[in-house]
């Protein structure tokens, strides 16, 4: 991806989730989602970071013909680091505005994007019903032109019961 990134945002408003002490900020460098055991609820088993949308972003845009790993499924082009989620999980309304700005939508609080995304990759999801919130900014960053991808199905689940995917 170097050379690729273009300017991105860091979205998680919480600054324990975020593990940066600043909450929102122009820096979207991933703090990691590594937590000890009980941290995010009671009986909450450890975890080590994922680094699951580092991963995720190289999938898409890992540059071929250069004798290093993988080539991305769309290798030219540019990836907008957009951070929505820490250690346990994220706030949905951080992911909600976060959709809004990627495609170009007015944020409170936070400079305009002057990148607009084209498409914007969510891979994320949880069980429940697409929250409104998500609703109105899937449908803001739709009437601005991106078309917005999210996971859902992962684990042999139903896939319509996975937020975002299912406020489609």
């Amino acid at each position: 991806l170097e050379g690729r990134l273009l300017p991105g945002y860091d979205f998680v408003s919480d600054s324990w989730i975020a593990r940066d002490n600043d909450g929102r900020d122009a820096d979207p460098s991933d703090e990691g989602d590594n937590v000890e055991a009980n941290a995010c609820y009671q009986g909450s088993e450890a975890t080590n970071s994922s680094w699951h949308g580092t991963h995720v972003a190289g999938i898409i845009g890992a540059r071929g013909n250069n004798g290093m790993g993988i080539v991305g499924v769309a290798d030219l082009a540019r990836v907008q680091p957009v951070r929505v989620l820490g250690r346990c999980g994220g706030r949905t309304s951080d992911i909600a505005d976060a959709i809004i700005w990627a495609a170009g939508g007015h944020v409170d609080g936070v400079p305009d994007n002057t990148y607009p995304a084209k498409i914007i990759n969510m891979s994320i999801g949880t069980v429940t019903r697409c929250p409104a919130a998500y609703q109105r900014a899937i449908d803001i960053a739709r009437s601005k032109g991106a078309l917005v991808v999210a996971a859902a199905g992962n684990g042999n689940t139903e896939a319509s019961k996975y937020a975002p995917a299912n406020c489609m």
